[in-house]
């Protein structure tokens, strides 16, 4: 059966189908290994492959594509000694010169020990098989063309539009844009900082897992109201759906099949950025993490430690990261640091003096100076159109001048 349109019992659905794919997306609970690999297998199994020669279960993204490029470096070098049989030794050291002579990030060195342990337990058994020899083309699944051609016109823009407006745009802001991207762009970055050979990752991977929540979830109400799937598709699909649902990004190989966990913790602020005041944003089992302050990544140590000073802060490099340095250090400190000229002053305390302040590469901004019931004084940034202290304090209780009246607050 082909879908030509939603009914209203379906579109009442998208709430309830967006929240379950969300929490898929989030999950922290460890990845499913054992399930994952049999799922992402049968892909191979699926376009007539043979099994990668190398299967790696890492604790992070980037370990997983640390591990990626390891094992393809590895296997090429091997491929070059071939028949030579070489002792265990021997391997090990190769694959210790592989990584090192191209990795000078210390904080990767639990993770490098982890990929090699695991490609030593497997290529001494595979390089000796007849037959083998390394490839580096990528295994890819079809099932997205197949979709794309199932839809076309007035069906795409109702079905498919409707369904990802509806309930992909839950799934896609908190979970990829305001998690996996962000991770992705950190990985990326380190990844491509320990070698020059990463091009070809980013141009030419096939990536399954979690990373692929938001497909997976519009795919899946499709399937679930009655959209028909026709083979290869319907089982490629059960592939991308299990893998989603079991763990964190995949890499499919034709050598080398890589599967990475879940994130230990994440943590979010009110509007489902990533955020953490006291450590890490999201962190990994194999110890990787990152930090973020409403969704703008920071130095680790601005928040277990030691956060910037407030003239370091005026004079930080990346503008978002600038700003966030403000706010940890508190607008207070850096109002002392700027010569801040007075536009209004109220009175009353509790309402408040607006000031100004040239804040460098930003230029002029607005704050209100203002004390509360128990005599303690804040700094808060406001609008630039803001003329009075009254109006600046009033915004900050989102009212109007004329609707604000301190001594009712409580």
């Amino acid at each position: 059966m082909k879908i030509t349109e939603l009914a209203p019992e379906h579109i009442a659905w998208f709430d309830e189908w967006a929240e379950k794919w969300v929490q898929i997306g989030l999950s922290t609970e460890p990845a499913d290994f054992d399930r994952a690999i049999e799922a992402a297998l049968k892909v191979y199994e699926l376009k007539s492959r043979s099994k990668p020669v190398i299967v790696l279960r890492m604790g992070s993204p980037l370990g997983a594509l640390a591990g990626l490029w390891l094992g393809e470096r590895f296997l090429w070098k091997l491929k070059g000694m071939a028949p030579v049989h070489l002792s265990v030794g021997a391997l090990e050291q190769i694959l210790q010169q592989e990584w090192y002579s191209r990795n000078h990030d210390v904080s990767l060195s639990e993770i490098s020990k982890e990929i090699r342990n695991q490609v030593m337990e497997q290529i001494r058994f595979h390089i000796r098989e007849p037959g083998w020899e390394h490839d580096d083309t990528w295994v890819r699944t079809d099932f997205w063309h197949w979709l794309w051609e199932q839809f076309s016109g007035q069906v795409w823009n109702q079905v498919w539009g409707q369904a990802r407006d509806q309930v992909n745009r839950q799934v896609f802001r908190p979970v990829y844009d305001q998690v996996w991207n962000q991770v992705w762009g950190r990985v990326k970055d380190q990844v491509e900082s320990q070698t020059r050979h990463m091009l070809m990752f980013w141009q030419s991977m096939t990536q399954l897992g979690a990373t692929n929540a938001e497909y997976a979830s519009v795919i899946s109400f499709f399937r679930d109201v009655g959209l028909e799937f026709a083979s290869p598709a319907k089982e490629l699909f059960n592939v991308v759906e299990t893998l989603a649902m079991s763990c964190g990004p995949v890499w499919l190989h034709k050598n080398v099949l890589v599967i990475s966990d879940r994130p230990a913790e994440i943590h979010r602020d009110r509007e489902g950025r990533l955020h953490n005041e006291r450590g890490p944003s999201i962190s990994f089992r194999d110890g990787w993490s990152m930090y973020h302050w409403n969704g703008v990544q920071i130095p680790g140590d601005w928040v277990t430690g030691r956060p910037p000073s407030a003239k370091e802060a005026l004079v930080w490099g990346n503008m978002e990261q600038r700003r966030v340095a403000c706010e940890i250090v508190g607008w207070k400190s850096i109002l002392s640091e700027l010569d801040a000229k007075v536009i209004d002053e109220d009175a009353d305390p509790e309402i408040g003096t607006l000031l100004e302040a040239d804040i460098p590469e930003s230029g002029q901004e607005r704050f209100l100076k203002v004390c509360c019931g128990t005599g303690r004084e804040f700094v808060l940034p406001v609008p630039p159109h803001v003329n009075t202290a009254l109006e600046a304090n009033a915004w900050t209780w989102s009212l109007n001048p004329y609707e604000y009246r301190p001594e009712v607050r409580t």
